[in-house]
């Protein structure tokens, strides 16, 4: 179903500003993510930065997690 609502529903736009995003659903239930990969055996390679976008942020609850924090940083 977002998959379809991803195609049919256009982005919004600001006055006078483009939007980046071309979708509504891709507007507010997308989430850009910033990276680095280091070589951890390497200290003289440069690390990548890139970005990356993702729609779900999974979070493992088990009988030890009582925040949502300790289970992302999990």
């Amino acid at each position: 179903m977002v998959r379809m609502l991803k195609t049919a529903l256009p982005g919004e736009n600001e006055e006078g500003q483009d939007s980046a995003k071309s979708s509504f659903i891709e507007q507010y239930f997308y989430t850009i993510m910033d990276t680095e990969l280091k070589c951890s055996e390497s200290e003289t390679e440069p690390p990548t930065k890139g970005t990356e976008s993702f729609q779900q942020l999974s979070c493992y609850i088990t009988t030890d997690v009582k925040y949502m924090l300790p289970g992302l940083k999990n």
